[in-house]
């Protein structure tokens, strides 16, 4: 007859022996299995950094918003600072400049977008997924919509002249 004591000894040791084959066993598939995940992981990863490489630049494109034009000077100090501060409080939360959270790294944004597009994008976000190839595609990408944060023109231009100047 088994005692409490032995129940207490041998049922710990039960349940690591029974995890241990859940996770594995000795099974002579397993490795091969485990080497197919693997590869299917690696091919993953290869298929989304090429899908995160900078798309070709396309100055063209103004995209769809209330901004028609925008000839932007030579970047304004004063705008920088409140651009930098806007970006925190506004834009941070998803965007990094050189590395992707939530949506797209932003380095190097405005050499690949014209400025009325990246205005469009920061004063129109729902209006330039709905209508604007480039926006669509970013959409589809990162699966998250850029959120409008209800920027006004002046608001939107110092954060422009902020990701200008970084």
């Amino acid at each position: 007859m088994i005692t409490r004591n032995k129940w207490m000894a041998i049922v710990p040791s039960l349940i690591a022996q029974l995890f241990l084959l859940a996770c594995g066993g000795t099974d002579q598939n397993a490795g091969s299995e485990s080497d197919n995940r693997s590869k299917a992981i690696t091919s993953a990863v290869q298929h989304a950094e090429k899908k995160t490489e900078v798309s070709p630049a396309d100055l063209t494109n103004k995209g769809v918003g209330p901004i028609k034009a925008f000839k932007p000077g030579s970047i304004n100090a004063q705008l920088v600072n409140e651009g930098s501060e806007l970006f925190t409080v506004k834009c941070a939360m998803c965007h990094k400049m050189d590395r992707k959270i939530v949506g797209p790294p932003l380095k190097g944004v405005t050499s690949r977008h014209s400025p009325e597009w990246v205005l469009n994008m920061l004063l129109a976000p729902d209006k330039m997924i709905a209508e604007d190839p480039a926006a669509k595609a970013l959409y589809e990408h990162y699966q998250t919509p850029m959120i409008n944060q209800q920027l006004t023109e002046e608001e939107a231009k110092a954060i422009y002249d902020y990701l200008r100047k970084n």
